[in-house]
């Protein structure tokens, strides 16, 4: 009971604490973070992310198109 209310009492202070900061500070964070966001090492990150996603759709696509147990469902358990 202790922990529940503790937990209440720290998001009510952290609510308290957010809505004093306001829109000023709110708009200072969304600018530094779309500058972070627009960064040459983020942009960078993000361009290999997508590649690796690709590489990897293209593998799961390849290797479930060879026809075995195309019929039935995948289980990860085998029943008796």
């Amino acid at each position: 009971m202790r922990f529940k209310i503790g937990l209440v009492l720290g998001f009510a202070g952290g609510y308290l604490m957010g809505t004093k900061a306001g829109r000023y500070r709110y708009d200072q964070i969304m600018k530094v973070l779309g500058k972070i966001g627009q960064s040459q090492p983020a942009t960078k990150a993000r361009a290999q992310a997508t590649r690796m996603v690709e590489e990897a759709t293209q593998r799961f696509r390849s290797g479930s198109q060879d026809g075995m147990g195309a019929d039935t469902p995948v289980r990860a358990v085998t029943l008796p």
